[in-house]
């Protein structure tokens, strides 16, 4: 049994001169215990028991709490350099002459002296298994986590001579499991095998945002955007959605009470699928312009497997595979690419253009999308699509048609790791450079991916390593690499 108590003191904080948190965990390994001692296997650290399988168990539980501290000078009105000078609004600004050192002007955000740490309480509960003489392992945790308080930039009137002020009050959730099994299934004087499997699993929840519709983490404009957003506007029953999602604008669709024309679809086409696209007479779809949630970043799960292959003590075979599943990404690039007419999809359609039997033809052939519905009076009525009339000037790109046509499903799996060594241990090493062991390692990352993603990686993110994800947009793919390496052991 472990606990603790620990005190946070820091010139951010506001009123208040100390935070404090709590911690705590207690773990019982179970297979000590006389009852359990039937279950003793050979690699146990006392007697092995008649059923001999189990040589190590333990239980775990845990609780503990932490604090953000809040971003400098939050809880006063700062100061900052007067480099630039503008409205402030639409970015115009002019330099100084005096780069900075003319003297200082206020900053934009309001101190707030009511600032406090975000606080994040977190309790988990697993077990710890060794079996086989300790060539099998088990590790199972199941958590969850509550942040409570959490620190956003709201903003204030205009009229106060400030823009901003942080404040506390956002409230989100994360709850998951995590699994790692380790093995030696084989194990002889020459030759050995070691693999090591991992999977996690996380949920997430933005429950509270001080009232705030959303708050933006990162993207071009308000309707191509990783967003935090607690609730869905057109299901306000809808409890939660997971941190970071996917919004942008949409084609018109069923089941959400537009109407076309002055025509209510929805009572119009009663038997229509709800979500389905509306396709009007001219068998071409309308435009949505109201700001939805249309993806989520957040993987349904992840996993790892790696394999260990050890020939005469020597000789080293390694090789990782990553799995990422269940998370969809904006393909910015190849909106862009359809808006230019660059795109390798796009190239036919020239000219006078590409005719399909039905826009449900286009979505499946051009945009490789298969698992969309469509209704409408129009729903079969052949189309013939061109650069100009719907790529450059239509709702065909990806700067004047919606982002939902460019959202894709990126799960991947990736050969992540490969590499071989091998140990120069012979006397003549000695002999000849002083040396007791020379290790030789090649190794090669991110050589393979399997993926239906149409964009550059499945990985590369338009914000790098920020906390806004699933936007692509001419990023680099991540970097294939072959390195040698040399370990001189004395």
């Amino acid at each position: 049994v472990n606990g603790g108590v620990r005190g946070d003191k820091a010139s951010t904080f506001g009123e208040e001169e100390r935070f404090w948190y709590t911690n705590g965990s207690v773990a019982w390994e179970f297979t000590a215990h006389p009852m359990f001692s039937a279950l003793r296997g050979a690699g146990a650290a006392q007697q092995d028991g008649p059923l001999g399988f189990l040589d190590f168990g333990k239980l775990r539980f845990a609780y503990g709490e932490a604090g953000t501290h809040p971003p400098v000078f939050s809880n006063v009105n700062a100061f900052t350099t007067g480099q630039v000078f503008g409205d402030g609004w639409i970015g115009g600004a002019l330099s100084s002459i005096y780069a900075g050192f003319d003297g200082v002007v206020s900053e934009g955000t309001l101190g707030n002296p009511a600032i406090e740490p975000e606080r994040s309480k977190e309790w988990e509960v697993g077990f710890e298994l060794a079996m086989l003489d300790n060539r099998l392992a088990l590790d199972v945790v199941r958590y969850d986590k509550q942040t409570e308080e959490a620190i956003l930039t709201v903003p204030v009137p205009p009229s106060t001579g400030f823009f901003s002020q942080f404040k506390n009050g956002a409230e989100f959730d994360n709850e998951g499991w995590e699994v790692r099994l380790d093995g030696r299934p084989v194990q002889t004087s020459n030759f050995t095998w070691d693999f090591s499997a991992q999977y996690a699993q996380d949920e997430s929840c933005v429950k509270e945002l001080l009232g705030s519709e959303s708050e933006f983490l990162a993207g071009f404009t308000f309707s191509r955007v990783s967003v935090v957003q607690p609730r869905d506007p057109d299901n306000p029953d809808e409890t939660c959605f997971p941190f970071g999602v996917l919004r942008g604008d949409d084609f018109v669709r069923f089941g959400r009470g537009i109407t076309v024309g002055g025509v209510d679809i929805d009572s119009a086409f009663p038997n229509a699928p709800e979500g389905a696209i509306f396709i009007a007479e001219d068998g071409l779809p309308r435009y949505d312009g109201q700001l939805r949630v249309l993806g989520d970043p957040n993987p349904d799960w992840t996993g790892s497997l790696r394999n260990t292959v050890t020939l005469f003590n020597k000789v080293r075979l390694s090789a990782l595979i990553d799995i990422v599943q269940g998370f969809e990404r904006w393909n910015g690039t190849k909106g862009a690419l359809f808006f230019f007419g660059t795109h390798e999809a796009t190239g036919p359609c020239h000219g006078e253009g590409c005719t399909f039997p039905s826009f449900s033809d286009y979505y499946r052939e051009v945009l490789n999308i298969d698992d969309e519905t469509f209704a409408g009076p129009g729903t079969g009525t052949e189309v013939t699509l061109n650069w100009g009339n719907w790529f450059i000037s239509g709702l065909g790109s990806g700067f004047t048609g919606p982002t939902t046509q460019f959202i894709e499903d990126a799960s991947f799996v990736k050969l992540r790791d490969v590499s071989a060594s091998y140990t120069f241990d012979q006397p003549q090493i000695r002999e000849a450079i002083g040396f007791s062991s020379i290790d030789v390692k090649v190794s090669g990352r991110n050589l393979a991916t399997w993926t239906d993603y149409s964009g550059i990686d499945p990985e590369a993110e338009l914000g790098d390593q920020t906390i806004g994800r699933g936007l692509e947009y001419f990023n680099n793919p991540f970097t294939e690499s072959l390195v040698l390496t040399l370990q001189f052991n004395r």
